[in-house]
């Protein structure tokens, strides 16, 4: 059983992490390729703000309307996308998981973005949004 030093400790050392505004995570390696425009996805979620991008970036890249209906066929479309995601990050263990098990060609990272040494460089980026029964349910915590 823990006891209540330790525990204060930890939690001390948590807060004057966060005083400091020390940045200790190093970015993982990032993949890029070429003629591609590359993606940064901040906050990711689950990832449904990627899926709208990518199907987006599908339809201007094979010019014409596509259907992301049956999971196999969106997958051998990706290649014709003028997007490559190459980085996405997310703090809550459940959304990285679900976003892995959707996108699993991405890097995906759980960690604090606060807490990130370096950003990543990236043409394009999009930033998630909290959703409303997350937030409600931290607000009463």
């Amino acid at each position: 059983m823990t006891n209540i030093n330790e525990i204060k400790a930890i939690l001390s050392k948590k807060v004057s992490e966060e005083k400091s505004g020390k940045r200790t995570i190093d970015l993982p390696p990032i993949t890029y390729k070429k003629n591609k425009i590359s993606h940064v996805s901040l906050f990711c979620g689950a990832g449904g703000m990627d899926l709208g991008t990518i199907w987006a970036a599908l339809e201007v890249g094979m010019n014409k309307r596509v259907s992301i209906a049956k999971k196999e066929e969106y997958d051998a479309m990706l290649d014709n996308s003028v997007i490559h995601t190459v980085y996405a990050i997310d703090y809550l263990t459940e959304q990285v998981n679900t976003y892995s098990m959707n996108f699993k060609d991405t890097l995906v990272h759980k960690a604090d973005i606060t807490k990130l040494k370096n950003f990543p460089k990236a043409d394009l980026y999009t930033f998630g949004f909290p959703c409303p029964g997350y937030v409600r349910q931290m607000m009463a915590i």
